[in-house]
């Protein structure tokens, strides 16, 4: 007969052997994945980076595709424009170079505390960026999601002692050395400025919106030799508001960033706004923005090179046969007006009524050498 105590040792010793099990399976998970520690996060990679031919990186803000082509990387999003290989190289030999610190959580339920959740996980609170390598041939070379950067501080100082990244087909998660970034934003791939110029560079600026009369803004040098931009044929009763107010909207052109670009089309549009700028050293520009489906494009032509033929090629060859979208702030240059510069010049006081004005000194009559001021003329 099965008795009361029976059962209770029975129940106690499977939930004992029940312990046991599990402390022995994370036992050895621990020790496995521990034994890995000091090895390369992808093996293999570092003999296999001149194999890579397509790099494809997802987050929760997109996705975009880099593409090899000879010695250069082209993105695939952006009708082929080219990215700066220095980026893209940095990134492959980062991950060649990854090393296994340390395992942490192999918890699907802890990964957003680490930026490890799938991009595409909808309710993750930390989505990682998946990079995923394809070789020549289309053949998987190796993928990873990349989450948070781990700081540590030393003394007073706070450094970025490794980063925590994932197989996307493993539970454990790892604390990598190095310092590893990677994003689908434009801007991480290229440089964005559209034109590469600083404001010093800018010496004439015509901005002519549809509709309106150009302005054109020049740059002088006044007495004390200091730099200025001043409007041309600026009406006599107009002055600017302020001095540097001809000076940023001629200049702003400068440095304006892109947001996304394509090849130009057949029919870039009607222009919204028509911008020539010569720089210093004698290289003219014309921009013409065209709004298609409220968003603003910007082409490029190359009217004159200049006396720097080297400076020249190189902006031609950024600018060639491309338009740029911008938002709507970085737009706001070309739609500068007379009006948004200037104010009406302060009228002269009033005279009061009956009075004539002073005449100058210069204009009084000078008294008799012989004649004693005050006193009237001798006949």
């Amino acid at each position: 007969m099965i008795t009361k105590r029976l059962v209770i040792v029975l129940m106690l010793a499977a939930i004992l052997s029940l312990a046991a099990a599990v402390s022995a399976y994370m036992g050895n998970h621990r020790w496995r994945a521990q034994d890995l520690a000091g090895e390369a996060m992808l093996p293999g990679l570092a003999a296999k980076l001149n194999s890579i031919a397509q790099v494809e990186i997802r987050d929760k803000a997109g996705a975009l595709i880099l593409q090899r082509e000879g010695s250069g990387w082209r993105l695939q999003n952006e009708d082929g424009y080219p990215a700066d290989p220095a980026r893209v190289n940095a990134l492959l030999i980062g991950l060649a170079e990854l090393e296994r610190l340390e395992a942490k959580t192999d918890r699907p339920e802890r990964y957003g505390a680490l930026g490890l959740d799938a991009p595409d996980k909808p309710e993750g609170e930390g989505g990682g960026t998946l990079v995923t390598l394809q070789g020549q041939d289309g053949s998987a070379l190796g993928s990873l999601i990349i989450g948070k950067l781990r700081a540590e501080r030393l003394g007073d100082a706070v450094g970025i002692s490794g980063t925590y990244v994932r197989a996307p087909d493993e539970a454990q998660s790892w604390l990598v050395s190095g310092d590893l970034r990677a994003a689908s934003e434009l801007s991480r791939w290229v440089d964005t400025r559209m034109l590469g110029l600083t404001r010093d560079q800018i010496a004439r600026a015509t901005v002519t919106p549809a509709g309106q009369p150009p302005l054109t803004l020049s740059r002088v040098k006044g007495g004390d030799g200091q730099q200025s931009f001043t409007i041309e044929n600026l009406p006599a009763d107009l002055t600017l508001k302020s001095p540097s107010g001809a000076m940023l909207a001629a200049t702003d052109f400068a440095g304006l960033s892109f947001e996304a670009v394509r090849k130009m089309p057949a029919q870039p549009g009607v222009p919204a706004s028509t911008v020539e700028l010569t720089t210093t050293e004698g290289i003219v520009l014309r921009l013409l923005l065209t709004r298609e489906r409220q968003a603003n494009w910007v082409s490029i032509a190359q009217l004159a090179p200049g006396s720097n033929q080297e400076a020249a090629a190189a902006l031609k060859k950024r600018i060639e046969g491309w338009q740029f979208r911008l938002s709507e702030t970085a737009a706001r240059p070309f739609f500068v007006t007379l009006a948004a510069l200037t104010e009406k010049k302060e009228a002269p006081a009033a005279q009061p009524d009956g009075a004539s004005p002073a005449a100058p000194m210069g204009d009084q009559e000078a008294p008799d050498e012989d004649q004693t001021p005050g006193q009237p003329e001798a006949e």
